[in-house]
């Protein structure tokens, strides 16, 4: 019989944790809607979603741009 045994998870400088910030992040639209805008609200690996200013649908892989103030309420997309 075989034993398989489980591998520890990669630690790569390149995957951004929730508590690391950067300029730009990638994520997936989302179907949600945002209570107060008619912007998209956008999953980017954060403890809190994000909105972008364009209407976009839901599942599409987008960049967005996160600013500099850290503000995860209104964010600028960047295709």
């Amino acid at each position: 019989m075989l034993k398989f045994e489980m591998l520890p998870p990669l630690d790569a400088p390149h995957h951004l944790r929730k508590h690391e910030w950067a300029p730009y992040r990638e994520g997936v639209t989302l179907e949600e809607k945002h209570t107060s805008s008619m912007g998209t609200v956008v999953d980017v690996g954060l403890d809190k979603n994000v909105v972008v200013d364009q209407a976009l649908g839901p599942g599409k892989r987008v960049t967005v741009a996160m600013g500099t103030n850290q503000n995860l309420d209104y964010v600028e997309l960047r295709s």
